[in-house]
């Protein structure tokens, strides 16, 4: 298993287009992105992660890494359809980022299966021989459906926190990771909703409020607050290969560098799956709507 930091990726749809509860509606400015990217590097961080759909975000991130080529980023990046061929969404990245992505996600297990989609899989392999092809999911159903397609996902992405543990308490990522496949955990923070003061987020997510206070009770029993013991818990997940973190500023990723460096009770992180909650209104954020 790598060390903690290096396990450690940017989620950066918040480079391309305002993301989740804390963007205030913005972008992060490019001065900012630079800021970032250059402490993420100085602390051996190398993945990024990004999307098509994540706004101008490829094209930012190929603006820095034109200028830094001497660091050798990788790339994952996710498509969201195939209606002209795998072979030319990879390229369409490959001219905005300026670099052969990583990896290449479907962004939806009905994509990925889709003959299209699969057809294409050993061909794009064989032209661009370095590249991993995947999937990014939401549930265990899903990844079941996608371990039957022809290819077998290389890649999975997944939803994975302290309030959503469903992966871990039923066996499904030791599975995967069993059978050689890259799990990249994303969803750490549940999108800035563990950020939120007690009082909102209790009012904005009433059916999560129990799970929310137990776990923060667990969490200052160790000493930390709730993000803080959602990060250590992803990192003490064995198997995952890859814990994507979305950040607004060059400050937010110096204090999960320095969350990461903590040590945390063994028994926080035994309790933390004591907390059984599975309410997907919550857990999956494309649900929230009204909330936020």
């Amino acid at each position: 298993m790598r060390s903690d930091l290096s396990r450690l990726g940017l989620g950066t749809a918040q480079f391309g287009m305002p993301y989740g509860i804390l963007s205030e509606g913005r972008a992060v400015d490019y001065k900012e992105v630079e800021k970032i990217l250059r402490l993420a590097r100085n602390n051996n961080i190398v993945s990024l992660d990004t999307a098509q759909d994540y706004g101008s975000s490829e094209y930012v991130i190929g603006q820095h890494v034109s200028i830094d080529q001497m660091w050798e980023w990788q790339v994952t990046t996710k498509i969201s359809s195939v209606n002209s061929s795998l072979r030319e969404k990879i390229n369409e990245s490959i001219s905005r980022l300026g670099v052969v992505p990583h990896a290449v996600l479907a962004h939806s297990a009905d994509l990925y299966q889709q003959p299209k989609f699969q057809n294409e899989i050993l061909r794009v392999k064989e032209d661009f021989q370095c590249l991993k092809i995947g999937v990014s999911l939401y549930t265990r159903e899903e990844i079941s459906y996608v371990m039957t397609a022809q290819h077998v996902p290389e890649v999975i992405q997944v939803p994975l926190n302290v309030l959503d543990t469903r992966l871990v308490r039923d066996g499904t990522i030791a599975s995967l990771s069993s059978k050689g496949i890259d799990i990249h955990a994303r969803s750490v923070f549940l999108q800035g909703l563990f950020y939120m003061q007690r009082e909102e987020r209790n009012m904005k997510f009433p059916a999560a409020a129990s799970a929310l206070d137990a776990l923060t009770e667990i969490a200052e029993s160790g000493g930390l607050c709730l993000p803080e013991f959602s990060l250590l818990w992803a990192l003490s997940v064995q198997g995952v290969s890859n814990i994507i973190l979305g950040v607004q500023s060059h400050s937010q990723l110096a204090a999960h560098l320095m969350t990461a460096k903590k040590k945390i009770p063994h028994q926080c992180l035994k309790d933390a799956l004591s907390v059984r909650f599975d309410d997907d209104s919550v857990l999956n954020p494309s649900l929230w709507r009204g909330a936020v």
